[in-house]
């Protein structure tokens, strides 16, 4: 059973850095070891070996890829730990009762010495390391939860992600959920966790992804929502290695049922979602663009308008935003949150209906390190407005312009801690539109 790390005594903690301290005392050339391990979700060197860098991002494949990824790491975690019962735990985040669930477990900070503590590494954001507080939008699920659709060739709007003809390692657009928390958490955490090169050689990726795991496992709880039950989710085969260092080829098939094909459970799963209604996603939805703005760049906050055009008898039909060939200049110090049309006077805020998600930035390299075109130089993001538009319409708030306002989401730092204030680093978007469809 996977459990809550806040409910692990400290035998059972010890037992966790004995397995993390065990994997990095092995050579990066034996696949159990924790350098390897890491590299399988990706490695910055370019060097190639089984099954390196083969995380998948952007595609339906991304809950079932993770989940056979922490299976195999699970069982290699308890061989070297020496626990026959060892369970990997998970940090739940998104636990209102407790109000230290958003910053670290503090096992992970404390001591703050990585040759004495496995579990802790200086490679994140100071401000976390600190004991701060990731972003309370991060880890905000209940729109993900809302949709009752796992994928679709369209794939902005589903749980799961964009159906795919092959596997993919680092697409874009993110599902709603790969976004947030998924995204959201990882830059919040930031320093290696803000990349796929290096995400997994922090010890708080792996119960990051657990805690992912288990938020999916919830959301199938709720009327109206399943697994794809045919196709290439079920059948492609991915690599990994087991606790023999063996490769061993697994399937979506082969993790559908946790208790029954992968023999672990979970304490607990959130609430499940309520909502029976049928988000009906339109496959090839043919868009049409009735607004845009090019070329935007920005530091910290920002607001741009865009002018739509349309006739009265065009009114109904689906609405996306989308931003599109997104770079930074380096890794901002969180995510943005996205609104369209806030009120002048008006606070934006992630509870409110102006709000329509998050602009994260996982996997993005500065655009001074690659290429044009290179994977991960830019990315794109889509957002369904469509009952944000319905809603302004009905309150006389649509006047054919959107003003979309991004506004930097930076972990909450604890009594006493002073971060310097560096310039925030400049993000550009190739460009902000409006479709119709």
């Amino acid at each position: 059973m996977r459990r809550n790390i806040d409910d692990l005594n400290a035998t059972e903690i010890a037992t966790l850095r004995a397995g993390i301290a065990a994997m990095k005392a092995r050579p990066i050339s034996d696949p159990t070891s924790w350098e390897y391990q890491a590299a399988i979700h990706g490695h910055s060197s370019g060097a190639s070996q089984p099954a390196w860098n083969s995380c998948q991002h952007g595609s339906f494949f991304f809950l079932s890829w993770h989940r056979m990824y922490l299976h195999f790491f699970e069982r290699i975690l308890r061989d070297a730990s020496g626990d026959p019962n060892f369970a990997l735990p998970y940090w739940d985040y998104t636990d209102l009762t407790n109000p230290n669930a958003r910053q670290l477990p503090d096992e992970f900070l404390t001591p703050a010495d990585a040759s004495t503590n496995p579990l802790f590494t200086s490679n994140r954001r100071a401000v976390i390391n600190a004991g701060g507080s990731i972003a309370a939008s991060a880890v905000s699920f209940a729109d993900a939860y809302d949709l009752t659709v796992f994928s679709s060739t369209n794939g902005a709007s589903t749980f799961g992600g964009q159906e795919v003809g092959a596997p993919i390692h680092a697409g874009f657009p993110h599902s709603e959920f790969e976004s947030t928390p998924h995204d959201d958490v990882h830059v919040q955490v930031g320093g290696g966790m803000g990349s796929f090169e290096e995400a997994a050689l922090d010890p708080i990726f792996w119960l990051h992804h657990a805690n992912i795991d288990r938020l999916w496992e919830g959301w199938l709880q709720g009327p109206g929502r399943s697994n794809p039950s045919s196709g290439l989710w079920l059948t492609q085969m991915f690599t990994f290695f087991d606790e023999n260092g063996n490769q061993v080829p697994m399937s979506g098939a082969d993790i559908v049922n946790t208790a029954q094909d992968l023999s672990y459970t979970y304490d607990a799963l959130p609430p499940a979602p309520q909502s029976e209604e049928t988000v009906v996603v339109v496959e090839e939805q043919e868009l049409v663009v009735i607004g845009d703005t090019t070329n935007v760049e920005f530091q910290e906050d920002g607001s741009f308008t865009i002018i739509v055009i349309e006739e009265e008898s065009e009114e109904s039909g689906t609405y996306e935003l989308t931003l599109a060939d997104v770079e930074v200049e380096a890794l901002p110090g969180g995510h943005y949150e996205v609104y369209v049309n806030v009120p002048e006077g008006v606070t934006p805020n992630y509870d409110s209906r102006y709000y329509v998600g998050n602009l994260s930035f996982f996997g993005l390299k500065p655009r001074d390190q690659v290429e044009p075109g290179s994977e991960g130089r830019s990315s794109i993001h889509q957002y369904d407005i469509t009952d944000l538009v319905a809603d302004l319409r009905a309150t006389n708030e649509w006047t054919g312009e959107a003003e979309v306002t991004f506004v930097l989401a930076a972990p909450e730092p604890p009594p006493g801690f002073a971060e310097p204030e560096d310039e925030p680093p400049a993000i550009y978007i190739g460009r902000i539109s409006i479709s119709r469809g």
